[in-house]
């Protein structure tokens, strides 16, 4: 994903990560679905909740701004 540059608005940039969430949310669910993951998958699944995580943080600082 590209990144918001400082120039977009609060409500585009939180409107941006909410999507982004949903994108991560729903990868995530995918791998959680499965009963066993493969040790890259297992990773990635871990990666996915810390970035997932990270941006809910951005999208409460995003709220607090508008």
């Amino acid at each position: 994903m590209r990144s918001v540059s400082r120039s977009v608005s609060p409500a585009a940039k939180l409107a941006h990560l909410e999507k982004k969430h949903a994108e991560l949310d729903m990868r995530l669910s995918h791998l959680e679905a499965r009963p066993r993951l493969p040790a890259e998958e297992e990773m990635e699944r871990q990666r996915l909740k810390k970035l997932k995580l990270a941006t809910k943080d951005e999208m409460l600082a995003a709220r607090e701004r508008l």
